[in-house]
Order: structure tokens, then C-alpha cells, then sequence
């Protein structure tokens, strides 16, 4: 299966292996090639009913095809910050305009796993949240399949076995930490 959505080419902010910046920009396919540590990030929406809005991944990504992700995530592109990728990600996959001074960090958490010989995932992940009621008309296809809002007792249902989420338990343990407290 190919990732038709991604560019390889793109330059991603390189890590050392306890998170911190480097100086240097790496490939993206390089990182993942060899498994070098980089940034990489996630948004949580939620709407004033505290219903969260999921995607469900493109059946042509690599790993977690159809399957349901955050609201929005992506990589840290070399000279870009957090916010400005979380923004610029956000308008690509889901249309959604954000005021990035309003997200809120919700977890940081180092990911390693190797999806496959040639594909190692190591990453340092912010999750972010955000509030939002705009309705979400514009979907990116080749990174999204569907978005849909679901109540937290639909995603604690859903974490019960994970067969459906693409997320790593971190990810949804803060979001239903953060709205039961």
C-alpha cells in the first residue's frame, strides 16, 4: 500500500533521542528509512458539548489505513513551530481555521515502532487540544477517509480494545483525564 499523501522530500526538525532539537533538518524518508529521531504532532478538537472530532485514516496510508486518529496530525516541517504546524495541518486535512494562542498541550510522549524493514517510526509527539463549533465541510481525501464527532463514552467504548483507534493509549488516557477532572 502507498502513502500517496505524503512528500518524502519534505524536511522534517531531527531530535536527539531525549527530544531535543538538533539544528538540522532531516528527509522525511530518511527519518523514517533509518529511524531518526523527529517532531511530530497531533490535534484534539472538541465542541462546546465536549463531543471530539475524530478522523478516520486514508485506506492509502501505510500504517492505520481506516483507521480512527486524532483530529489532526502531521510532522514538524525544519524552521516551523508547533503551532504553525498544528495550524497549517489542521487547514490541509480538515478545513478548520484555528486561533493557535488557544491550543492547549495535552500530553508529550516519544513513540518508537518499526511499521515494517524500511519504515521506522521514532518520534517525539506533542498532542494538542482545541476548541471549536465551526462545521468542518473540507476534507483532505488522500489523508482522510471520514471525520465524525464522537462522545467520550463512544471513545472509552472504542478504548476498550483499541481495534478501531490508531492512537497510542498515551493519546486518549489525557483526553479523558482532562475532561473527567
Amino acid at each position: 500500500m502507498i502513502d500517496i499523501s505524503d512528500n518524502e522530500d519534505e524536511l522534517l526538525i531531527e531530535l536527539d533521542e531525549n527530544g531535543t532539537e538538533t539544528g538540522r533538518g532531516i528527509k522525511r524518508s530518511e527519518a523514517h528509512r533509518l529511524g531518526i529521531c523527529h517532531q511530530a504532532l497531533s490535534l484534539i478538537v472538541h465542541n462546546d458539548q465536549n463531543k471530539i472530532l475524530l478522523q478516520k485514516r486514508s485506506l492509502n496510508k501505510i500504517k492505520n489505513a481506516g483507521m480512527w486518529d486524532t483530529s489532526v496530525s502531521g510532522h514538524c516541517q525544519f524552521g516551523e513551530t508547533a503551532p504553525e504546524t498544528i495550524s497549517r495541518e489542521a487547514l490541509e486535512e480538515i478545513g478548520l481555521k484555528l486561533n493557535i494562542q488557544k491550543l492547549h498541550l495535552l500530553a508529550h510522549f516519544h513513540h518508537k515502532e518499526t511499521i515494517k524493514k524500511d519504515f521506522i517510526e521514532n518520534q517525539y509527539f506533542d498532542i494538542y487540544l482545541a476548541q471549536s463549533d465551526a462545521e468542518i465541510k473540507n476534507v483532505h481525501n488522500a489523508e482522510v477517509e471520514e471525520i465524525r464527532w464522537f462522545s467520550l463514552d463512544e471513545i472509552k467504548e472504542m478504548m476498550k480494545t483499541y481495534e478501531k483507534l490508531a492512537c497510542k493509549p498515551q493519546v486518549f488516557d489525557a483526553l479523558i483525564k482532562y475532561f473527567e477532572n
